[in-house]
C-alpha cells in the first residue's frame, strides 16, 4: 500500500488526487505554526501556575479540535495516523536573540539543550507534561466525535512497552487505535515486547537512520558525506536511500519479532525513504503493509510499489546485491 505524509487539509485533498490510500503521518506540531496557536503555546511554556497552564491548554484544545475536524473531512473515508507532539518546548519559544523580556530570556536558557536530537522530545516530553499528550489526544477524540473518521495515534520516540502502557491509559477505552514510531534502536530490539500493546508500527528511517549511524543528518550532508560518496567510503546517501546492512538489517529483525508477537500487526514506513524506488522494493521484501511519503512523491511510489509487487525479488537478493558493492 501507498499512504502520505500530510499534515493539513489541502495536502490531504492532494494526496488523495494522486491515490494514496491512506494519511501515514499527520505531524501535529506543524499545527503550533501559526501566529495565534503558537502565542498560546508559548504561554503554556511561559505560565507560573498550574491555573495559567491550564487555561492555556484548555484554549489550545478548542483550536486543535477545529483542526482536526478540518483534517478528519478531507479524508473522504482513507484512515489516518496522527503523531502526538515531538518537537521539543524550547522550539516554540524565539531564540535568546530575539527574547523581549527577561522572564522568556530565562525559561528559554532552561530548555536549552545541547543535544536536541536526543533530548526531551517526543514521548518523553509526554510523560513529563502529561496534560499536552491528554490535550491532543482529548481533541482527537471530540473532533472524531464530530466528524467520523478512521483514526489511530502514533507515539514518537519510544524506547519501552512502558511508554506505550503509559499513553494507553490517556487514550482509556475510546475508539482510538495506538502505535508507535520505530525510530530508536532500543525500540526496534524491543519490538516483540512493544507488539503487546501497539496496534501498529511506523518506522521513521529518518531518524532511525540518524541513530543508528551516529550522524546528525544536517551536518552529515554539509561537511563530509559527500566526500565519503566521493571515496567510496559509503555507496549511497543513507537518508536518501535505505542503508539494507545496517538500518534495513534492523527493521528486518523488529518487523521479525513483532509478528511473533502479534503476526498481523500492521507494518508502515513513514520515513523519506517511503517515495524512493530501491528502498520500497527492500520494504515489500521484509514485510511492511505500507509505505507513507510526500503527496508529491506518490506517483513515484505508487509504480515503484507495484513492479516490487509484480517482480517479486526476495530479501536475499536484495541483501546480496548490496553485499556486492565495495561499501
Amino acid at each position: 500500500g501507498v499512504r502520505a505524509n500530510a499534515d493539513t487539509p489541502d495536502m490531504i485533498r492532494m494526496a488523495r488526487r494522486f491515490g494514496a490510500e491512506g494519511i501515514g503521518l499527520c505531524r501535529t506540531e506543524r499545527q503550533f505554526n501559526d501566529p495565534q496557536r503558537l502565542s498560546i503555546i508559548r504561554e503554556f511554556i511561559l505560565a507560573d501556575t498550574a491555573q495559567e497552564r491550564s487555561a492555556a491548554l484548555e484554549r489550545l484544545k478548542d483550536i486543535q479540535t477545529v483542526d482536526f475536524k478540518a483534517l478528519f473531512s478531507a479524508l473522504d473515508g482513507i484512515p489516518i495516523i496522527i503523531r502526538l507532539l515531538d518537537l521539543p518546548l524550547h522550539e516554540f519559544l524565539p531564540s535568546i536573540e530575539e527574547c523581549a523580556d527577561e522572564r522568556t530570556r530565562q525559561r528559554v536558557c532552561e530548555l536549552r539543550e545541547i543535544n536536541p536530537m536526543m533530548g526531551h522530545r517526543g514521548i518523553r516530553l509526554g510523560i513529563t507534561n502529561p496534560e499536552i499528550y491528554a490535550m491532543q489526544i482529548d481533541s482527537i477524540y471530540a473532533a472524531k466525535q464530530e466528524v467520523k473518521a478512521d483514526v489511530s495515534v502514533m507515539i514518537p520516540q519510544v524506547i519501552t512497552l512502558q511508554e506505550l502502557i503509559w499513553v494507553k491509559k490517556l487514550i482509556g477505552n475510546r475508539d482510538i487505535k495506538l502505535g508507535t514510531m520505530m525510530e530508536t534502536v532500543r525500540g526496534c530490539l524491543r519490538a516483540g515486547r512493544l507488539a503487546e500493546v501497539a496496534d501498529f508500527f511506523s518506522f521513521g528511517t529518518n531518524d532511525l537512520t540518524q541513530a543508528v549511524y551516529s550522524f546528525s543528518r544536517e551536518d552529515a550532508e554539509k561537511k563530509f558525506l559527500t566526500t565519503y560518496m566521493e571515496k567510496r567510503i559509503l555507496r549511497d546517501n543513507p537518508f536518501e536511500i535505505i542503508d539494507v546492512k545496517g538500518v534495513g538489517r534492523l527493521i528486518q529483525i523488529a518487523i521479525e519479532w513483532a509478528r511473533k508477537t502479534k503476526p498481523n500487526i500492521e507494518i508502515g514506513i513513514c520515513g523519506e525513504h517511503g517515495g524512493e524506488p530501491y528502498s520500497i522494493a527492500f520494504f515489500n521484501a521484509v514485510g511492511a503493509n505500507y509505505v507513507s511519503c510526500s503527496p508529491f512523491r506518490l506517483p513515484m511510489a505508487r509504480l515503484a510499489a507495484a513492479k516490487a509487487a509484480m517482480d517479486g525479488m526476495d530479501l536475499e537478493k536484495i541483501q546480496e546485491s548490496a553485499e556486492l558493492s565495495v561499501p
